[in-house]
């Protein structure tokens, strides 16, 4: 069998929250958990910032914290600095209703830095931070190539994903099929 193609991947500390070790009923923390173990197991790379540290430090369940250890045994997560891409922040606000409080959407603004600075694909399960970022596509071009997948949505089979090799498949960009 062929080595399977490694890859850094930005992943939010939603999914480290969303993995922990209590059942749940739509499926999403057993999804996240499978997700993030295959990361592990597959030999991908997690994108580690300093705004991606603190975040997993504020947000991460018992099994994302015993995960991040491992992957840092393992020296699979990849420090880097995502400095902020210029304007991008002002773009996206201005793309989006002026009645949402700003915070909803700058929170999450660091995955795209980093996912920009070293191009790679985001993994996060937050469903209204992608939309925000899919209503921008008009003002910030550069979003359009930004591979984005949700480990919980059985759609986006996100397993699959990874065994390829994390690709860059056009149909995972945030501007695919947007018109």
């Amino acid at each position: 069998m062929s080595k399977v193609h490694t890859r850094q991947i930005v992943i939010d500390a939603d999914i480290a929250r969303a993995a922990g070790d209590t059942p749940d009923v739509s499926g999403v923390a057993k999804s996240c958990r499978d997700f993030l173990r295959a990361v592990l197991d597959i030999c991908h790379q997690a994108v580690w910032t300093p705004d991606i540290a603190a975040e997993w430090k504020r947000h991460a369940s018992r099994y994302a914290r015993k995960w991040r250890v491992q992957m840092a045994a393992r020296k699979k997560l990849k420090e880097t600095e995502a400095l902020p891409v210029a304007g991008l922040e002002s773009r996206v606000l201005a793309s989006n209703d002026p009645g949402l409080l700003p915070e909803k959407i700058t929170k999450d603004l660091h995955l795209v830095f980093a996912a920009v600075a070293t191009e790679s694909p985001v993994a996060s399960h937050d469903g209204a931070i992608r939309r925000r970022l899919v209503n921008s596509l008009g003002k910030v071009p550069e979003l359009n190539s930004v591979i984005w997948v949700d480990p919980a949505n059985s759609d986006e089979t996100p397993l699959d994903w990874l065994r390829a090799g994390a690709p860059s498949d056009k149909h995972r960009e945030l501007g695919y099929n947007v018109s």
